[in-house]
């Protein structure tokens, strides 16, 4: 099997398990690592993948590589006899995890008030787009794929999302009781789904955001805004990364450590006796 048949295979296979935007960042970056390479037969060897990958000098793109490379990889591994070589650790991008950095709770509920503004401007969806992010916590991809089949409410009066994450995994996420929430379900059927794309999608978070105070508000921020909130009330970390739908509880300690800082800087304030 040519390279460039093992990448159209995975393409096929990848199109319903990876969300749009993975499976487009993916698709490229094999791409270019195809054009790179060259089309030849397979399997490949370790000093040809850690030339190319490691040649590639944006860190960001060289992960994106590596992390599709690791795709396709699996894939030839799990559906055909084909081995291809591990990625040289030397040539790895060496990245610090960083906690993830929410936006303030100030800064959020101003945002919500200036997309209801906007909503009656005749942009209702940028008013959904903040409340299936900050109050649902959903991710972009998530966001922009919710219809209004995707919600219920049920006897008690909570609203229900049910949503397809990272893996197609589905899960239910229960919403808060407030004004938002309530306009979402009264509008689901003219808001959802967003219709646009991710880059509007972006570009109007990160509008708004700066209107409320924010310079650097992204979807992702605001995802983490919603775990946070959970964090700071009490909330087990089962259960956030239940609704967040992470795959690992580490991910979700991020949230914690994050509450937890707070917390130090409030026992700071007591003054010595």
């Amino acid at each position: 099997m040519t390279f460039q048949k093992a990448i159209s295979k995975w393409e096929t296979y990848a199109l319903h398990k990876l969300s749009p935007r993975t499976f487009q960042i993916y698709r490229r970056r094999l791409k270019e690592l195809l054009s790179t390479i060259g089309d030849r037969e397979l399997p490949l060897s370790k000093p040809e993948i850690a030339h190319a990958i490691g040649n590639i000098i944006s860190s960001s793109v060289r992960e994106q590589t590596i992390a599709a490379y690791q795709s396709l990889r699996k894939f030839l591994r799990d559906f055909s006899e084909i081995e291809l070589p591990e990625v040289p650790d030397f040539i790895k991008p060496r990245t610090r995890k960083e906690l993830p950095k929410p936006v303030s709770e100030e800064v959020f509920w101003k945002m919500l008030r200036i997309a209801k503004e906007r909503a009656k401007e005749g942009f209702s969806w940028k008013l959904a787009a903040v409340i299936l992010m900050g109050l649902a916590g959903l991710r972009a991809s998530e966001a922009l794929s919710v219809n209004q089949f995707n919600l219920e409410k049920d006897r008690e009066g909570v609203i229900w999302i049910r949503v397809r994450g990272k893996g197609r995994k589905e899960r239910r996420i229960p919403m808060p009781r407030n004004q938002y929430t309530e306009w979402l379900w009264e509008n689901r059927q003219n808001v959802l789904p967003l219709g646009i794309h991710y880059q509007t999608l972006y570009q109007t978070i990160q509008s708004i955001g700066k209107k409320a105070g924010d310079l650097n508000v992204t979807p992702h921020r605001l995802r983490h805004t919603y775990g946070t909130m959970l964090s700071r009330r009490g909330i087990p970390i089962q259960i956030i990364q239940e609704l967040m739908g992470h795959t690992s509880p580490v991910t979700t300690m991020g949230y914690i450590k994050v509450a937890d800082k707070e917390k130090v800087m409030a026992v700071d304030k007591i003054e010595k006796g």
